[in-house]
């Protein structure tokens, strides 16, 4: 029992070092640092005087806080995103501009081909578009970057405020090996931040996308879904509730597991995020008055009372059903949260 019991402080040892490498690194400094444990072991148990168990925990502690021996084998300290978050901030900085990118252009393009009127107007309107793309993108994607960067950077800085103790660092303090299921998916919080990011530009650079598209002769009209003049009162508070959805996958995918701080986060960020949708659906006229009449007269239909659910459209019926389903994905989210955190997150 007590050979298990140190056997398992040596890979929660290795678990807390190597967790705050990068990837490409870990595997040879796992074996590297494996194979000193064990050549300091047997050679202080050659006295015969200490057990196994003794010799690995005066080891593991002559070795040291994991946080400081991470950081001698990373290096490059001064570095604004350090070792521990680089591979990370790689990751989904590389996946947020090219998608970003991406975003921008078609949605451009999209606009000017929705509201053209011929293949003149199509022609010279999308290479206007392009152009103006070529201009604003660069400067979307440099502030995509900052603000990646900056979050990362108060993120990295964070952490290392709280490891950074004055109290002496012993075996008793090395944190347990996640169970599977408290680990959290490096790509579900990787596609949480980019569909954030991908909303958010979409609603901030062409809210007007966002409705009907009807064909009539050689061109396409399009109905707006949302009251457009207004939209510089509301946006605000929609940037602030898709913004707190980010910043909970954010931490979810530096933590890499389910434990306090992530529900802690996520419970805030969700209320948060509630509190920001509640305000801009029902505080604020954000629907289109003329969406149905101009639906009605466009495709010649008639939308009668009986079963059509476009007559509830702009009703209070029609709103509390939205809050209704956004706050069942809220809680849903928070409610996972807290049972893979008490279920398995000491795990």
């Amino acid at each position: 029992m007590k050979e298990n019991q140190s056997n398992e402080l040596i890979e929660r040892y290795l678990y807390d070092v190597i967790r705050r490498l990068p990837e490409k690194q870990r595997e040879d400094i796992e074996q590297e640092l494996r194979t000193l444990i064990e050549d300091m072991i047997e050679e202080r148990a050659e006295s015969g005087e200490y057990s196994r168990e003794e010799c690995e925990r005066y080891v593991l502690n002559e070795l040291g806080n994991p946080v400081k021996l991470a950081k001698s084998y990373r290096g490059g300290e001064d570095s604004l995103i350090s070792g521990e978050y680089y591979d990370e901030y790689c990751f989904i900085l590389k996946i947020i501009l090219i998608c970003a990118g991406v975003g921008i252009i078609v949605s451009n393009i999209a606009s000017t081909v929705i509201h053209a009127v011929d293949a003149e107007v199509i022609t010279n309107g999308t290479w206007r578009e392009m152009f103006d793309v070529g201009i604003s993108l660069p400067a979307v994607l440099l502030q995509i970057f900052g603000t990646i960067t900056l979050i990362f950077a108060i993120m990295q800085r964070y952490n290392v405020k709280i490891n950074v103790e004055e109290e002496e660092w012993s075996v008793e303090k090395l944190p347990q090996i996640p169970y599977k299921k408290a680990i959290i998916s490096r790509g579900e919080s990787a596609v949480g931040i980019v569909f954030g990011i991908l909303v958010i530009l979409l609603f901030t650079y062409r809210p007007q996308l966002m409705g009907a598209w009807i064909k009539r002769g050689d061109s396409i009209v399009s109905i707006p879904l949302f009251n457009l003049p207004i939209w510089g009162k509301v946006l605000p508070f929609f940037i602030i509730s898709v913004t707190a959805g980010i910043i909970s996958d954010f931490v979810k995918l530096v933590a890499g597991r389910y434990n306090y701080r992530v529900m802690i986060t996520t419970i805030v960020m969700d209320i948060l995020g509630f509190v920001m949708t509640f305000i801009f659906i029902k505080m604020f006229p954000i629907w289109n008055e003329n969406f149905i009449p101009e639906l009605q007269r466009e495709t010649e239909r008639v939308i009668s009372a009986k079963g059509d659910i476009l007559t509830y459209f702009n009703t209070d019926t029609f709103a509390n059903g939205i809050l209704l389903l956004i706050l069942f994905c809220f809680l849903l989210d928070i409610g996972t949260t807290v049972y893979y955190t008490v279920r398995y997150g000491n795990k």
